[in-house]
């Protein structure tokens, strides 16, 4: 009986040891044969990263200094950093936001990269700054403040559940809720629906089996696999984006059913857009979602669209448009847009009844 316990033990010790071998001829042939197989250390989460720049950590440092992984947002704003800009609470702002009270009228602006400020050339020039400034007192003598909660790279999704965490905390009297750009772009082989996040313990792990250029090479073998798989269900191998025109709609008469139920006033916003961008599906689709949510739950509506479609050289309100940037605006183009909202939410804030 001993001697078969001991046969069984050392055939275990043999097949370790035998594994452990073969790993690490595995991990000398690969560091000697393919030296380009090496762990990456940029975030989980990069948004500005493209498939060319992923594996090469561009932008890292301005990732990791302005965003913290989520796993359930993905990804948010770092409280503290971005030079001072970001809050403690995690809003582009330099003041922290006191519980409501009876004498503040609270507006929060949710929102991407737009509502966040992005062209803007700092943070009063934001849009959700100058409207704050703007507005100044509603008709009843209250103070109006407006949160930046924009994040850039968000989607609705994120949005929703955002959201649901402010909500019962800042209690705003409006929401502003402007997002679409980011809703129709492809960038990974899921949309955000499917996308899952690992939790800490797990990216502890997957630290830990990085070491190994073995597992790395593995584990791109199989996500190129998991990848084909996935793209073989869109025309052309594309990737799906990362939430549907219908997808979207859903989203955004959510928002607006939960802040409703709270006794919020809800405006959603279509934000601007410069041609072609301006008249391709991937943004006419998302305004007339936009719409439906809006006539669906009785939501207000703002479409920015038709207030710049009518400006003259309105390329000249918008950041980068020699780059190709059709989306966000500059600093005076968000004035533009200050001015305009401001005149929609007095007239909400002049109703004075629940949506």
């Amino acid at each position: 009986m001993r001697g078969h316990a001991g046969r069984l033990l050392a055939r275990v010790f043999v097949s370790v040891y035998i594994t452990i071998l073969f790993l690490a001829l595995c991990e000398l042939f690969i560091s000697v044969l393919l030296p380009s197989v090496r762990p990456s250390p940029q975030a989980f989460f990069n948004p500005f990263a493209t498939d060319e720049n992923r594996d090469a950590g561009v932008r890292e440092a301005f990732v990791s200094s302005y965003y913290l992984e989520d796993p359930e947002l993905f990804w948010r704003l770092n409280p503290g950093k971005g030079g001072g800009e970001i809050s403690g609470e995690g809003f582009r702002a330099k003041r922290p936001y006191e519980e409501k009270k009876d004498s503040v009228y609270r507006i929060l602006a949710i929102g991407d990269s737009c509502t966040f400020g992005v062209g803007a050339e700092g943070m009063e020039s934001t849009y959700p700054a100058r409207l704050e400034a703007i507005l100044g007192e509603g008709p009843g003598g209250e103070r109006v403040e407006v949160i930046n909660a924009g994040v850039p790279g968000y989607a609705s999704l994120q949005g929703l559940r955002y959201l649901r965490k402010l909500l019962p905390r800042y209690k705003p009297d409006l929401v502003l809720v402007q997002f679409l750009h980011n809703d129709g772009v492809a960038w990974l082989d899921r949309p955000d629906s499917k996308v899952v996040v690992p939790g800490e313990s797990a990216r502890k792990t997957m630290e830990m089996l990085r070491k190994w250029r073995f597992y790395e090479l593995l584990k791109r073998c199989v996500l190129g696999l998991k990848r084909r798989a996935v793209r073989s269900g869109h025309p052309a191998g594309e990737k799906p984006c990362r939430v549907s025109p219908e997808e979207y709609e859903r989203n955004l008469a959510e928002m607006a059913k939960l802040a409703k139920g709270l006794g919020a006033g809800v405006l959603l916003v279509v934000p601007p857009a410069l041609p072609p961008y301006r008249f391709r599906p991937d943004f006419t689709d998302y305004r007339d979602a936009t719409m439906a949510a809006a006539r669906e739950t009785g939501a207000y509506l703002l479409d920015l669209t038709e207030t710049f479609d009518a400006v003259d050289n309105a390329r000249a309100l918008f950041w980068k448009p020699e780059e190709d940037d059709l989306a966000h605006l500059n600093s005076t183009g968000y004035a533009l847009q200050a001015e305009v909202m401001a005149g929609r939410v007095r007239k909400i804030i002049g109703e004075r009844k629940p949506l």
